[in-house]
């Protein structure tokens, strides 16, 4: 992996962004928007974007797309040289300030597990044989400002099953209520949600987490035959709920994280089918 020195001028059109970038990241907004639009309209592009070969974007997405707005149609850039997994890797590890701002605990999550798996480190916190000489658990956690433990909480919501991560990403469910639902059994957090839909619960708070962990300690959800002898009025009754909740959460979130929620959903029903 290596950057080039030579600053070349390349046109706007020709560069794309980089096709995972909006997994990982969120689009700066309001104030730090305006302020970073104000700064480039008044000082320019102080730092070149860097792409690869190809023109795809592996850092420098926000002013980019801020340049273009404010009618710029060249831009300076410097080549990337490197792997695919490389260049994500960069993607990631170069957006210091954008993962220290990052809003989704899920695109957070998902920062994180790149950073694992480039430097071989397990969820245990140990290095594999091959990475013997490089970064522990902890190394990592110093190198982004957190500890150890915050970065194995947020590895640990990517234990969800898909839509749950859709209510984390849309705030409906915290760090630690997460944490607690992604030690549960695929089975009970499917339960877990249909126990959020039906409530109509807009944020999962400590107590409502409480209650249904006491339900699940007492009682299988698989052996509640309550569940097993609806009816399919009941059954559509109850689809029709989900969806009604699902729509209030869509409405809630930006269209990023539609396109995010909607991406992991069509992911959890490619894994049931």
């Amino acid at each position: 992996m290596q950057i080039g020195t030579a600053i070349t001028k390349k046109k706007l059109s020709e560069l794309r962004e980089h096709p995972l970038n909006q997994r990982f990241h969120t689009d700066i907004s309001g104030v730090e928007r305006t302020a970073l639009t104000e700064s480039i309209r008044e000082l320019g592009l102080l730092n070149p974007i860097v792409v690869t070969q190809e023109g795809t974007i592996v850092s420098g997405h926000q002013r980019w797309k801020i340049a273009g707005e404010l009618g710029y149609e060249n831009i300076s850039t410097v080549q990337f040289q490197g792997t695919e997994q490389e260049a994500l890797y960069f993607l990631v590890s170069e957006n210091k300030a954008r993962r220290d701002q990052e809003r989704d605990p899920i695109k957070k999550a998902l920062q994180y597990q790149v950073l694992y798996d480039h430097w071989g480190i397990q969820h245990g916190g140990s290095r594999s044989s091959d990475h013997s000489e490089r970064l522990t658990a902890s190394d990592l956690a110093q190198s982004v400002g957190a500890s150890a433990s915050n970065v194995r909480k947020y590895l640990r919501l990517l234990e969800l099953i898909t839509p749950l991560q859709g209510l984390v990403s849309a705030g409906s469910i915290g760090l630690t209520v997460g944490n607690r639902f992604a030690r549960l059994s695929e089975e009970q957090q499917h339960y877990v949600l249909e126990f959020i839909v039906e409530k109509g619960l807009e944020e999962v708070k400590i107590s409502d987490c409480e209650e249904i962990i006491r339900f699940l300690e007492g009682e299988n959800p698989s052996d509640n035959a309550g569940v097993e002898e609806k009816s399919n009025a009941n059954e559509k009754s109850k689809f029709a709920k989900i969806e009604k909740q699902l729509q209030r959460w869509k409405e809630q979130m930006s269209e990023e994280e539609q396109e995010l929620f909607h991406e992991l959903l069509l992911r959890h029903v490619g894994r049931e089918a």
